[in-house]
């Protein structure tokens, strides 16, 4: 997938985060609430579905965010 240099350095910026939570987090602990709100705001700018793909997040839990945070 080839990305639009603004959204690929917003994702960088955002990625070593996500990274550090997968690494310790205990088994099904879901995604800090403030975490959320970063890929929330980077779904708000650049659509759900490729911020869902490149983060791996589930894209279902993203547009209900979004849905609800209008």
């Amino acid at each position: 997938m080839r990305l639009n240099p603004a959204f690929a350095a917003e994702v960088a910026k955002l990625q070593p985060a996500l990274h550090a939570w997968r690494k310790q987090r205990k088994h099904r602990e879901p995604i800090p609430e403030t975490l959320w709100g970063d890929i929330v705001r980077l779904a708000r700018d650049y659509r759900a579905s490729p911020v869902a793909q490149v983060l791996r997040v589930n894209y279902s839990s993203l547009k209900r965010r979004l849905l609800t945070n209008l």
